[in-house]
């Protein structure tokens, strides 16, 4: 059973691993799909293109361009807020006040 377990272990150890790479990988590759725009980027942010149906996406492509600094400014509002909530979590001892805000 033993020789067994050193024989195969590797092997499936590195085929799990190569798995999950190409998984993560394909995630990253697939969400930068599309056109971009003349400036070479894509038009807008990946999550609120995925939320419209594939024909509206033309007619809201430049409204997304023309916000994309206020909403850029939100999504980093967003990613601060969601840190402070997560110190407030983390701290110990636990302040239920602190977490609350």
């Amino acid at each position: 059973m033993r020789d067994f377990l050193r024989r195969w272990a590797l092997p499936a150890s590195l085929i799990v691993n190569l798995l999950l790479l190409g998984i993560i990988v394909g995630g990253m590759v697939s969400s930068h799909k599309g056109p971009p725009d003349k400036d070479g980027r894509r038009i807008g942010f990946s999550p609120l293109e995925q939320a419209v149906p594939e024909a509206a996406r033309a007619k809201i492509a430049p409204l997304l361009k023309q916000e994309r600094p206020a909403i850029r400014e939100d999504f980093r509002a967003l990613r601060e807020a969601r840190a402070e909530v997560r110190e407030a979590l983390q701290r110990t001892p636990y302040d239920a006040a602190a977490a609350a805000a």
